[in-house]
């Protein structure tokens, strides 16, 4: 079980720990933000967050194609008073109607059409022609016509020309598609908070985060001797903080705090916690990694090709984080004996297939598998001392 966090907000991240910090804890949120994605970027340069991490402006085509497209399902719109008597006492039931979205034209200038449709939902009068009509005649009635155009000087523009006014319904469709603009012109020009969060995530991962919370806001993050995770962690949070002046609430801000975690914490996660939870999660991973060097041998040609890059990608992510949380918390080999020999099988299985052995999948070396024997018959503890790195695959590995 975890102690409870009751940190207090630093200036900037200073250690007061006797011990050495194996790392340190990241409590985040960030809520919902209107930011121009030109804001973002100058907070980004100011605070010295890596670019790789800032949310960039989207597609124009793709805003346009996903705001004006209404599903699969359509939207509901409501029927007008009069039609909704006259169908009512024709039929005996209540018409229903729904706005939907037909592709006329899928290459540039692409071409839409809003169709309203009015529907009888049932046949309560014996007369299926009857009904029949009365759908036939209420089908199809398209209120708009939309276009999307891409310029040669690489700007885009689009086009909504109404073309006729459904008698059946009320006049909703045209405060839907004022609306459709409004969303297209705040997609194009600001960052929400999704946007944000992604390249805050991102980042974690790309410094192996654990996460200590199943519902995302409490990360662990190690140290590196090759990098100065306190100064990279000073700028995540300058960087998530900046970004409260843009809060649509203001009594609910986005939030970052950075607590040092060491074999003395009190009051914290304790290391013993941290390194539980991520034995586990390297677990889950390694079994993932296996599913997907299974599913890459049932695949052939360009298929096969991609995914064995992916598994070969992966297994490098899961070697790196084994050796940084080796070398921030003693982490060793033996947590991960069983997984580690299942893996190392999945790739030398994997790499008996012809068609990838350009991608140095040249199956187990034989001094790791000693190595697991031995651990699988001594007395080891968590601790271990790092060994020199062993090749498992074309790939280098450490535990």
């Amino acid at each position: 079980m975890t102690t409870p966090i009751t940190p207090q907000t630093p200036s900037r991240i200073e250690s007061t720990l006797k011990a050495a910090a194996h790392g340190a804890l990241v409590i985040w949120s960030f809520p919902e933000v209107r930011i121009p994605y030109a804001t973002v970027q100058e907070i980004a340069a100011q605070t010295g967050m890596n670019e790789d991490y800032i949310p960039a402006p989207p597609d124009g085509r793709s805003v346009w194609e996903k705001v004006t497209n209404c599903g699969a399902r359509g939207l509901r719109i409501t029927v007008s008073d009069a039609a909704m008597a006259e169908i009512k006492d024709e039929f005996r039931v209540e018409p229903q109607a729904r706005l939907y979205t037909t592709m006329i034209s899928r290459t540039l200038p692409l071409v839409r059409h809003l169709v309203a449709e009015v529907v009888v939902p049932g046949d309560r009068t014996g007369d299926v022609s009857r009904i029949q009509e009365a759908r036939n005649q209420r089908k199809n009635q398209a209120a708009y016509i939309l276009k999307y155009f891409a310029e040669e000087d690489g700007t885009n523009r689009a086009e909504y020309l109404k073309i006729s006014a459904n008698q059946y319904i009320n006049g909703e469709v045209d405060l839907m598609v004022d609306q459709m603009k409004d969303e297209i012109a705040r997609q194009m020009g600001n960052a929400d908070a999704q946007d944000i969060r992604y390249g805050i995530r991102a980042w974690l991962e790309a410094h192996h985060r654990t996460m200590l919370n199943r519902s995302g806001g409490v990360y662990f993050v190690p140290y590196r001797a090759d990098t100065d995770m306190k100064a990279e962690l000073d700028t995540l949070r300058d960087y998530i903080n900046a970004c409260k002046p843009y809060a649509a609430d203001h009594e609910n801000l986005p939030t970052c705090i950075i607590i040092e975690i060491s074999a003395e914490s009190d009051g914290f996660y304790a290391v013993e916690d941290i390194l539980r939870t991520t034995v586990e999660e390297i677990k889950r991973q390694m079994a993932g990694l296996r599913g997907m060097a299974g599913e890459t041998a049932t695949k052939t040609g360009k298929r096969q090709g991609n995914l064995a890059g992916r598994v070969r990608d992966e297994w490098s992510i899961i070697q790196e984080k084994i050796q940084v949380y080796q070398q921030a918390m003693g982490l060793g080999l033996k947590s991960f004996l069983a997984e580690a020999q299942q893996t190392a099988d999945a790739l030398g299985n994997l790499a008996q297939i012809e068609t990838i052995t350009s991608l140095n999948f040249t199956g187990p070396d034989q001094e790791l598998l000693d190595d697991l024997a031995a651990l699988a018959a001594g007395t080891e503890s968590l601790e271990v001392e790092q060994q020199e790195p062993v090749a498992l695959g074309g790939l280098e590995i450490k535990f």
